[in-house]
């Protein structure tokens, strides 16, 4: 139950980083500030939305318990 609730709580807070800090290029007079956003922020957060979401569909997947328990 608490790693259920430890993904889900990952994945949301994953998602809302790369929904917030999404760069966008376009007339921005500060380049280089959103290339370090995107380096310290956006990078983690979609790469911790990509594993936590793998990890959430195999455990979804996975039906024996021994399995389970690696996971």
């Amino acid at each position: 139950m608490r790693y259920t609730l430890w993904l889900f709580i990952t994945l949301g807070l994953a998602l809302l980083g790369i929904i917030s800090f999404w760069p966008n290029y376009t007339e921005n007079e500060f380049p280089l500030f959103t290339d370090i956003l995107l380096i310290f922020v956006f990078i983690p957060c979609y790469f911790v939305f990509t594993f936590n979401l793998t990890a959430f569909l195999l455990k979804l997947t996975i039906k024996n318990k021994k399995l389970y328990r690696l996971f």
